[in-house]
């Protein structure tokens, strides 16, 4: 994984497309839960409690985690009501963390199947 230096991060937080490559670089499930929950890090607390409570990221520890907070800012998405602004700070989550979600089915995907047999 192409490791964002955290320190770094949060001087200067990177471009949401950035983000986007930082994903796709991400070889295994592991690496694309230590992007989510560094790209996480870089949202304040303000902006996570403008987040309707139901969408707001918890603990972030496999692919599971990421597709579960992806459907529910998905769901949330499409009756929200809120601010113009706080709309744009959804989809950015959403957009994000559902890119994520769809890479790590892609890597589960390409995992050898069990065959039920040792």
């Amino acid at each position: 994984m192409h490791h964002i230096d955290s320190s770094h991060a949060s001087h200067t937080p990177l471009p949401a497309d950035l983000w986007v490559h930082v994903i796709e670089a991400s070889p295994t499930e592991h690496d694309v839960v230590l992007a989510v929950r560094e790209y996480l890090a870089l949202w304040s607390p303000e902006e996570l409690a403008r987040l309707p409570a139901e969408c707001r990221p918890g603990k972030i520890t496999d692919g599971d985690d990421i597709t579960d907070l992806a459907y529910r800012l998905s769901r949330t998405h499409l009756e929200f009501a809120g601010s113009p602004d706080d709309n744009k700070l959804l989809e950015r989550m959403m957009s994000f963390v559902a890119h994520a979600g769809s890479h790590v089915s892609r890597i589960c995907a390409m995992l050898p199947q069990a065959t039920g047999t040792q």
